[in-house]
C-alpha cells in the first residue's frame, strides 16, 4: 500500500479499507501509518481546530477502531456547542 502524502487522505484509506473488509490485507501498513500520525493530528485537532465536523469525527473513529486514545479537548466541545448553538 502505497503511502499518501496528506494524513487526512490516509484516515479516508484507512477508512475505506476497512470498510470494504479488506483491511487485514494491510495491518502492519495501517498501524504504520496511524502511528506516524496519530500525534500530529490529535495536536492539531485540540490547537488549530482545522477540520470540520465530518472529518474530525472520521478521525476520532478511526483511531479509536484500531485502539488509539483520542483525548477529549474542552476547547473543541466548548467550539462546537457555540457553533451549533447549544446551551451547556
Amino acid at each position: 500500500m502505497a503511502l499518501i502524502s496528506d494524513s487526512i487522505e490516509n484516515i479516508k484509506l484507512i477508512d475505506t479499507l476497512c470498510r470494504l473488509v479488506v483491511s487485514y490485507h494491510f495491518e502492519t501498513e495501517i498501524e504504520e501509518i496511524l502511528k506516524k500520525n496519530f500525534d500530529s493530528l490529535d495536536s492539531k485537532l485540540v490547537e488549530q481546530n482545522d477540520y470540520d465536523l465530518n472529518i474530525t469525527a472520521l478521525i476520532f473513529r478511526v483511531f479509536r477502531q484500531h485502539g488509539f486514545k483520542m483525548g477529549k479537548s474542552q476547547k473543541c466541545i466548548l467550539e462546537f456547542c457555540h457553533f451549533y448553538q447549544i446551551s451547556l
